[in-house]
């Protein structure tokens, strides 16, 4: 398991480690490209498929370590299984991106989804292991790295931005920019 990293007192821009940090569903993506949808009396043919980085966080998260801000990701558990690895190798090839907040458990299932794509570029998704995935608590010491708290809100059902806002105000984080991953406009909140 990864371990948490102790970080300033108090937070500060001049003291933050982290651009940003990016909280909210960790996954893979696996996507397969269909000659159509299957049918009960038609099985499409696959074409090609091919698993990617999934997951708001990591989806905020490596454009932005691409771009040259340095980035961290923390959110739900993922298992120790293959597309744990593969989330694990993926971010190891972007080095403004600190996976060390992120936990592995052995009893955890690495949450995936299959998207289905046909030729139309219409996208279907079958979604496994979101819910059953527990959350990282964030913590204080982590937050006051971070200048920026980029928040998961399509994982709203799976409860990341109150879990985030809540663990701010529970350890009085003081002013810090937060901005869910579906809002155009990002918000400063008093916490």
């Amino acid at each position: 398991m990864a371990g948490k990293q102790a970080g300033p007192a108090c937070r500060g821009d001049e003291d933050a480690l982290y651009d940003v940090l990016c909280y909210g569903t960790i996954s893979v993506e696996n996507i397969t490209h269909l000659s159509h949808l299957p049918t009960p009396r038609r099985d499409p043919t696959a074409r090609y498929e091919y698993d990617d980085l999934g997951g708001e966080a990591l989806n905020v998260a490596v454009p932005l370590a691409t771009w040259g801000l340095h980035v961290a990701v923390a959110g739900n558990l993922i298992g120790t299984d293959r597309k744990a690895e593969f989330i694990r190798h993926e971010l190891a090839r972007h080095p403004g991106i600190d996976a060390s907040h992120l936990i592995q458990h052995p009893n955890v299932t690495t949450p995936f989804t299959r998207v289905l794509v046909t030729p139309d570029g219409e996208r279907s998704r079958i979604a496994y292991w979101y819910d059953e995935a527990p959350k990282d608590e964030l913590l204080h010491s982590t937050m006051a790295r971070a200048k920026i708290l980029s928040v998961d809100a399509y994982g709203v059902h799976r409860g990341f931005h109150l879990a985030a806002i809540s663990s701010c105000r529970r350890q009085r984080c003081g002013d810090l920019l937060v901005h869910l991953a579906a809002d155009q406009f990002p918000r400063r909140i008093r916490l």
